[in-house]
């Protein structure tokens, strides 16, 4: 076994790493006897004392000493195995196994057979104490005051393992002391698994526009250009998910939302995307609109789901000639009609949200909906309602929408 504390953590921060899915005992006895050998190690001076303390009492005769000091140690050690038997008969109940993030160890739940995923616990790497590397499976423990238990991890790449674990923990720990933002990014293989889902749900996109300054999260954006059927241009977001939302426990778990997002608009297919056509402003407010609408959870610390609306600093115009200062979360029609997730294979959901522009009246009528208490609709359908958007017709009718807009702007 090798065992390291932040006093001997080997700086592997400069190391490419990828967040890494490991897998859960699939015996009961495996996990309860592992628990124990990652257990006893760290405690051997404080069992070997209790295990004299007994000898020693039972030659000065004080047998019943003995006995409850036996049973003290009985009950501890009892009260360790339960909490072990009942954490993994709620991680196999939840056909749950871990990972590891660059934001920390996590436990996953795959829900409808691994459509989609549900983080249930997680914690940073600040808080963790130690790590402990078995032949076949490690142990992560976190200090004393963290919230969260052991982390137990098993893989059949124990070297990858160690390697990610170790270059995870050191990168965050010099962040922080750094007091640096560590940007987020898909993995490779989380990047490819997107692109394909982008292309498969909505079409070959042509080209990217890429993000030249990245900060926190890199954004680029896919352009599907018209095809058969699709009298329009697609544009996507591509990395905005590698960034976890801050979704609240109630809102995760009561409606099984994601806390990875995509986000995209659909645009006329004559709409000016050239190079010379980004520089005016009344051509590039959509891309705009997606960084801004992209951002919002990171800025603010929040989330984003279907029915969320955003509105511009004293309801400012996208752009000169544009009615619109707002936009509101839908599903992406034609392509997407109810909700459905991309489920990566390190064990996140990505949900894609449409990207609808809203004129200022439009987004006050929502906001009056939803603090109207006695509404038993909700304040997006509402709105839909209320304005006649032709839902049947979603697409003629948004394009209709923008058409105008495009015409104003020439």
């Amino acid at each position: 076994m090798e065992c390291y504390t932040i006093n001997d953590l080997p700086d592997t921060s400069t190391e490419p790493i990828d967040d890494l899915r490991l897998s859960l005992s699939q015996n009961r006895l495996e996990f309860l006897w592992c628990a124990i050998k990652s257990h006893i190690p760290h405690r051997k001076i404080a069992l070997a004392a209790v295990f004299i303390g007994i000898i020693v009492l039972l030659i000065l005769g004080h047998f019943w000493k003995a006995l409850t000091l036996l049973a003290t140690l009985i009950v501890v050690y009892g009260k360790f195995l339960w909490n072990s038997n009942r954490l993994y008969s709620n991680l196999r109940r939840g056909n749950s196994f871990p990972i590891l993030t660059s934001e920390g160890p996590q436990y996953i739940m795959s829900i409808y057979d691994g459509e989609r995923y549900i983080r249930i616990e997680s914690a940073s790497w600040q808080e963790v104490e130690t790590i402990s590397f078995h032949a076949d499976f490690l142990v992560i423990e976190m200090k004393e005051e963290s919230e969260s238990g052991l982390f137990y991890m098993w893989t059949g790449n124990m070297e990858t393992a160690k390697k990610t674990a170790l270059a995870m923990w050191s990168k965050a720990l010099k962040a922080k002391a750094g007091n640096a933002v560590q940007p987020e990014y898909y993995s490779e293989a989380e990047l490819a698994e997107v692109s394909d889902f982008i292309e498969n749900t909505f079409g070959k996109y042509s080209y990217v526009l890429h993000e030249i300054v990245s900060p926190d999260i890199h954004i680029d954006i896919a352009l599907i250009p018209p095809a058969e059927n699709r009298n329009y241009c697609t544009l996507c977001t591509l990395g905005v998910g590698a960034h976890r939302m801050n979704i609240p426990d109630q809102y995760r778990y009561g409606y099984l939302l994601a806390e990875h997002a995509e986000l995209l608009i659909y645009l006329p297919a004559d709409w000016d995307l050239s190079e010379d056509g980004m520089n005016d402003e009344r051509n590039y407010w959509p891309i705009r609109l997606l960084k801004d609408c992209a951002r919002m959870p990171i800025e603010t610390d929040s989330w984003m789901a279907w029915g969320h609306s955003l509105s511009t600093e004293g309801n400012e115009t996208f752009a000169d000639g544009v009615p619109y200062s707002a936009s509101i979360l839908l599903n992406p029609q034609p392509d997407i009609y109810e909700r459905r997730s991309l489920p990566l294979t390190t064990g996140k959901s990505v949900d894609f949200f449409q990207v609808f522009p809203l004129t200022r009246e439009e987004l006050e009528y929502k906001l009056s909906c939803a603090n109207d208490k006695e509404r038993e609709d909700s304040p997006t359908d509402a709105l839909l309602d209320h304005f006649q958007m032709d839902r049947d017709n979603w697409t003629e009718y948004a394009m209709s929408r923008l058409c105008g807009c495009l015409a104003k702007t020439k």
